[in-house]
C-alpha cells in the first residue's frame, strides 16, 4: 500500500506569507522606513547570511528520512549555505561525503530548491518531493532483478538493488512575488484564481518593495564595494513618486553595478574594436570584464571607483526600464494617481514614476538573487557536489533543481578545472535562467570584422551540458508560468554593454525556426534556445492513475540539441504558476529520467 506523503512542516517553522500592502498614493513610505530602520540595523551578516533568522539552520534535524511505499525509509541529509556559498556548518557536508563513500548507495539525489521564503519551507519541499519520487518509482514497469542488471558504469561495480540517498541543498533563494507562493510541502497542485497573473503584475507595479528586498539590494551593493551608491539610493527612494528626470537617471546609476552580463552569450558589436583597443584586441585576459563580482575590487583612474561597474550607459538602462514598464502595464486597469502625478511629463507619456521606481527596484532584486544563486553554485554547492561525485564510486548522482536553484546547479556543474566525474542526470524545473545559457557562441554580425569572432562567448552554462552531465539534461518550461515566461524576461532586460552586439541581434542569429528571438527569454518560460540541431521537445505526461505503463519519455533520442542529451518538457498543461514544483506529474518525470538509465 502506498505510504502517504509526509505531513507539511509545522506552521510555526514556516515564515508567514507577507500580506502585500497596496500603495495607491504617490509615495513609497515603506521603502523609506525600511532603509531608515530595519535594513540599516541588520546585524549578523545581513540578508541571506547564516545569521539571518529566516535562513538560520537548526542545530539538529539535518539528518532525516524519506518514506517509501514498499520498504524502509531512505536517508535524507540537509546541507545549508549562505548567500556567498559559505557552508553554515562544515560538519553536515563532511558527514554527507563520508556517508556517500561508505554507504553502498546506488543513486544519490541532490535536490536544490530556489523559490522559498525560509529554511523550513525549503526543507519541506525537499522532504515532500523526495517522497513523491519514491512513490512514482512504483508506477513504472517492473525492473530486472539485480542479477540481470548490467554493470553500473565506468567504475564497473557489481549490480546492486536500488538503494538511494537524498541530499537537500538549502540556500537563501527567496520568493520574489508573493502571488506565487513556494512549492507546496504536501505534494499537490494548487488551484489558482483566474486573475492570478494580473494580481501578480499589480503586486509588482503597485506594491512597494519590502524591507527584505531592499536589504538584499543594499547588501549586494556593499558586497561589491558600493556603499556610496547605497547612501544615494537611501536619499532617492523616500521621494520615489516625485523623482525628476535627473533623479531617475541617478537611480539608474545607483543600481548600475547589478546589471552587468550574466549567463547569456555575447558577441562583439561594431564598436568593439574601439573599446579598450590597446588591450581587447591583443590580450583578452586584460580586458575589463562586465561580470558577476563575488568580491569588491579597486580599479580605474586613480582608483576613484571602488569596484568595477559594467560598461553600461545609465540613460540606456533607464530607457529599458521605461519600455518594460509600459509594456507590462499596458491594459492593466489601475486606480487614478494623485493629481500631482497625473500632471507630470512622464505620466502624460503613459508612465507612472512610482511604478518605474518599483519596477527598477524589483528588477535589481531579481538580479541580486540570481547572482546569489550563481555564487552559491560556484563556491559551496559546487565544492560539495564535486566531493559527492568523487565519493560516489559506482553510484549515480542525479541533480534536481527548481527556479533559482537551477542557476546554482548549472553554476556548480560549469566550474572551470573541475575534474570530478559528471553527474548522471540533471533536471531543471522552471529555471529562472537565460534560455540562451546553454547556447554556443553567437556569430558576429555582417558589420563586424570576422577576426573578432574569437571574442564571442557562449552561454555561461554550456559546459554543464557538454561535460558536467553524462546522460541527460531535462528542462521543464511553461508559457503559463507568468514569472518565468512574462515577468523575468522583461525584468532581466538591460542595454548591451559597450562594444557588444545587442541581444536581439545575436539571438536572431542563433534562434532556430519557431524559437523566440528575445535575448532575455528564460529556460523556464520557453525552454532552451539556440541549439543546433534544435532541442528535443515533449509534453509533460499527466498520469491519471498508477501504474502508468511503459516509460513515455524519449530521453535517449538520437536527435535533438547536444546529441539528444538535452530535452525540453513543455509543462504548460501542469505548471500554472512558478511555485508549481511538487506534484505527481513531476515525480513521474524524475522517475522516468532516472529509470531511463537503469
Amino acid at each position: 500500500m502506498p505510504v502517504p506523503a509526509r505531513p507539511p512542516v509545522p506552521s510555526r517553522h514556516r515564515a508567514p506569507r507577507r500580506a502585500p500592502t497596496r500603495v495607491l498614493a504617490s509615495t513609497l513610505g515603506l521603502a523609506a522606513a525600511a532603509f531608515a530602520g530595519g535594513c540599516g540595523a541588520i546585524v549578523g551578516g545581513g540578508p541571506g547570511s547564516c545569521g539571518d533568522g529566516l535562513w538560520s539552520p537548526p542545530a539538529a534535524d539535518l539528518v532525516r528520512t524519506v518514506p517509501t511505499p514498499a520498504g524502509p525509509e531512505v536517508p535524507l541529509r540537509i546541507v545549508g549555505f549562505d548567500r556567498d556559498g559559505a557552508a553554515c556548518d562544515a560538519g553536515p557536508a563532511d558527514d554527507l561525503v563520508a556517508a556517500v563513500r561508505a554507504g553502498g548507495f546506488t543513486d544519490v539525489y541532490v535536490l536544490c530548491p530556489g523559490w522559498s521564503p525560509s529554511w523550513y519551507s525549503a526543507v519541506g519541499w525537499v522532504d515532500s518531493f523526495a517522497a513523491g519520487v519514491e512513490r512514482a518509482r512504483t508506477w513504472l514497469p517492473p525492473r530486472p532483478a539485480p542479477a540481470q542488471l548490467p554493470a553500473s558504469g565506468p567504475a564497473t561495480v557489481p549490480a546492486r538493488a536500488y538503494r538511494p540517498l537524498y541530499v537537500g541543498v538549502v540556500w537563501p533563494g527567496d520568493v520574489l512575488v508573493d502571488e506565487f507562493p513556494p512549492p507546496s510541502p504536501t505534494g499537490q497542485q494548487r488551484s489558482l484564481r483566474p486573475d492570478v497573473d494580473r494580481a501578480a503584475l499589480t503586486e509588482v507595479l503597485e506594491t512597494d518593495a519590502d524591507a527584505r528586498q531592499l536589504g538584499r539590494i543594499e547588501q549586494a551593493l556593499r558586497d561589491r564595494g558600493h556603499a556610496g551608491r547605497v547612501t544615494r539610493l537611501r536619499a532617492l527612494l523616500p521621494r520615489a513618486a516625485a523623482l525628476t528626470p535627473p533623479e531617475q537617471l541617478e537611480l539608474a546609476d545607483c543600481l548600475l553595478p547589478l546589471f552587468g552580463d550574466q549567463e547569456e552569450p555575447t558577441a562583439p558589436g561594431p564598436r568593439f574594436a574601439a573599446v579598450g583597443a590597446t588591450t581587447a584586441t591583443t590580450n583578452p585576459a586584460t580586458k575589463p570584464a562586465a561580470d558577476r563580482l563575488p568580491r569588491p575590487s579597486r580599479q580605474g583612474l586613480l582608483a576613484t571607483e571602488p569596484a568595477r561597474v559594467p560598461p553600461l550607459d545609465p540613460a540606456a538602462l533607464l530607457a529599458v526600464w521605461k519600455q518594460s514598464v509600459r509594456e507590462a502595464a499596458a491594459g492593466v486597469p489601475r486606480p487614478a494617481d494623485a493629481a500631482g502625478d497625473d500632471a507630470s511629463r512622464a505620466r502624460r507619456r503613459g508612465l507612472s514614476v512610482a511604478e518605474l521606481v518599483r519596477w527598477a527596484v524589483r528588477a535589481a532584486d531579481l538580479r541580486v538573487v540570481k547572482d546569489r544563486a550563481c555564487a552559491v553554485g560556484r563556491t559551496g554547492f559546487g565544492d560539495l557536489l564535486a566531493r559527492v561525485r568523487r565519493a560516489a564510486g559506482g553510484a549515480r548522482v542525479h541533480v534536481v533543481a527548481h527556479s533559482f536553484g537551477a542557476e546554482a546547479a548549472l553554476a556548480a556543474l560549469s566550474r572551470p578545472a573541475d575534474d570530478a566525474p559528471p553527474v548522471d542526470s540533471l533536471l531543471l524545473l522552471s529555471p529562472v535562467v537565460s534560455a540562451w545559457a546553454l547556447a554556443p557562441a553567437p556569430p558576429v554580425g555582417p558589420d563586424v570584422a570576422p577576426a573578432l569572432q574569437r571574442f564571442a562567448r557562449p552561454g555561461r552554462y554550456r559546459p554543464a551540458v557538454a561535460a558536467g552531465v553524462r546522460r541527460s539534461v531535462v528542462v521543464t518550461y511553461s508559457d503559463r508560468d507568468w514569472f518565468a515566461a512574462s515577468y523575468a524576461p522583461r525584468a532581466l532586460r538591460r542595454p548591451p554593454t559597450d562594444g557588444q552586439a545587442a541581444p536581439a541581434d545575436w539571438a536572431a542569429a542563433l534562434a532556430a525556426p519557431g524559437e523566440t528571438a528575445d535575448g532575455f527569454a528564460t529556460l523556464g518560460g520557453s525552454g532552451p534556445a539556440g541549439q543546433d540541431p534544435p532541442v528535443t521537445r515533449e509534453p509533460l505526461i499527466l498520469p491519471a492513475a498508477a501504474p502508468i505503463g511503459p516509460q513515455p519519455y524519449a530521453f535517449t533520442a538520437a536527435a535533438g540539441g547536444d546529441g539528444g542529451k538535452l530535452v525540453a518538457i513543455d509543462a504548460s498543461a501542469g505548471v500554472l504558476a512558478h511555485g508549481d514544483a511538487n506534484d505527481r506529474n513531476l515525480g513521474c518525470l524524475v522517475a522516468n529520467q532516472v529509470g531511463a538509465g537503469e
